[in-house]
């Protein structure tokens, strides 16, 4: 298998064992789940397999052991595959009887809801998002959430390190050794709590997949709407800081439901997000529920400052333009960012600022 094709498609893999008269019936691999396309391997014993189309179309492909198949486009989203249960088949007239049959399936995760154009066989697509709104906000959430924590995802796991309380409490709750889906797991500051729970992490950022996997905790790449994982299969369901990043009131429903199905019966699910109404501490005013909250690029300012003395700040009107208006009121808040920073540079400045009393 070239090594290209492999690393594309290798983030999940099935196997699959068919005894002789076994086989598997008619179906499309869930399109808002796996990416295209799917690879499958044939070892052991010869079969076929039957593709069907939506308007009545069957086709037969014989898949001799040892051999590699590639569902990619129409076969992949537009064509139901299965394999008939019976214990020999017919292959240019002649009859071969099957033995113990052994299938390796190569996917590639989601990460975000499929837009294909083989609407019969799309669940996406049969959610019917003209009238529901599931479709509405996902350009929007491309755009703004998915791209950029691609773009900032290292210089934003620096900023979260400290764990929130509530949720520390509810983590520490659960009995040991039970299975926990964190979703939109970040860096997996929650996921690694605990040495004896099961935890497997999901963001839809592959550079947060990658850390917590690199920490030691199962992970993919995948969205909370469309989770690759298994229904009723986990003790407990966390997803913090993440239903204020899905943009319409009917993809959060989505998400909710989407959580909740991965519980087990009497399984408890641990939903935060942030709050519209802040306390009066909190250097956030967000004037309406649905609102773009800024992010101060911190390295950007780190390269400005460096080398840099403190009296020399007073000479850079332009250091002020960098700051967002939510963080110029009252005047001395962007100076005391900035004091924060240049801490990290110059301390013994910082320092003889603060005994001296300098702003």
């Amino acid at each position: 298998i070239p090594n290209l094709l492999l690393i594309r498609c290798a983030a999940q893999i099935t196997l699959n064992v068919y005894r002789p008269g076994q086989g598997i019936a008619p179906h499309v691999d869930t399109h808002s789940a796996f990416e295209d396309p799917l690879i499958s391997l044939s070892l052991m014993s010869d079969t076929i397999m039957d593709f069907r189309h939506p308007d009545g179309q069957e086709v037969s492909v014989f898949l001799p052991r040892r051999s590699l198949a590639v569902l990619s486009g129409a076969s992949r989203y537009g064509w139901t595959h299965g394999i008939r249960e019976r214990k020999s088949d017919v292959v240019d007239g002649e009859i071969r009887p099957r033995g113990t049959r052994v299938s390796l399936t190569l996917r590639k995760t989601r990460c975000r809801p499929c837009h294909c154009d083989f609407k019969e066989l799309c669940d996406t697509w049969q959610a019917d998002p003209q009238s529901s709104g599931l479709m509405l906000g996902r350009n929007l959430e491309e755009k703004h959430v998915w791209e950029f924590y691609d773009n900032i995802h290292s210089q934003f796991s620096n900023t979260r390190h400290t764990p929130w309380p509530k949720v520390v409490d509810f983590v520490n709750s659960l009995p040991s050794y039970c299975t926990v889906a964190d979703c939109g797991a970040g860096n997996g500051r929650y996921s690694t709590q605990r040495d004896d729970l099961m935890c497997f992490a999901s963001d839809t950022c592959f550079g947060f997949a990658k850390e917590c996997r690199d920490k030691g905790v199962l992970s993919c790449q995948a969205d909370v709407l469309t989770p690759p994982l298994r229904k009723g299969a986990f003790d407990a369901v966390m997803c913090i800081a993440v239903l204020h990043h899905i943009s319409t009131y009917e993809r959060r429903l989505q998400a909710v439901k989407s959580l909740c199905s991965l519980l087990k019966a009497g399984g408890r699910l641990c939903l935060h997000a942030w709050a519209c109404k802040q306390s009066s501490e909190s250097r956030r005013v967000f004037q309406g529920q649905d609102v773009m909250v800024p992010w101060v690029s911190r390295a950007t300012v780190r390269v400005l400052l460096t080398g840099t003395t403190f009296q020399e700040l007073w000479k850079w009107p332009c250091i002020c333009p960098l700051i967002p208006p939510i963080y110029r009121i009252p005047t001395a808040c962007h100076w005391t960012l900035l004091l924060r920073i240049q801490r990290k540079n110059h301390p013994r400045m910082a320092r003889k600022c603060r005994a001296t009393g300098q702003k």
